[in-house]
């Protein structure tokens, strides 16, 4: 392996550390996930249209 290898091999490390750290912030405080209660949903088709 040469710098440049190790250069590369850091960087993507970084970047998916990166993404995975946002999607475990972000779960956490509920913003992009789901949380399996479709009664207060109204994205998953079962609202009620009364």
């Amino acid at each position: 392996m040469n710098f440049a290898d190790i250069v590369v091999i850091f960087s993507v490390t970084a970047l998916v550390a990166t993404a995975v750290l946002i999607i475990y912030k972000s779960r956490k405080t509920g913003k992009r996930s789901c949380g399996g209660d479709c009664s207060h949903c109204g994205g998953c088709g079962k609202e009620d249209k009364s």
